[in-house]
């Protein structure tokens, strides 16, 4: 079993909603944990040279 160690979001409001990120190859994926559901709800793949703060706003 492969373990994934995830950062919490420096950006706002994105840390501050919980949400994390790891870095898989050339792209940054954001995510929340649902402890209740047991589930990772995926936000978005944003390559890992695009602006991380603006990208997310546009989704």
């Amino acid at each position: 079993m492969m373990f994934l160690k995830s950062l919490n979001v420096d950006e706002q409001p994105w840390g501050e909603l919980g949400f994390r990120k790891i870095r898989v190859k050339n792209y940054y994926v954001y995510f929340w944990v649902d402890e209740n559901r047991k589930e990772v709800q995926i936000f978005a793949v944003i390559y890992v040279r695009r602006d991380q703060v603006k990208q997310p706003e546009q989704l």
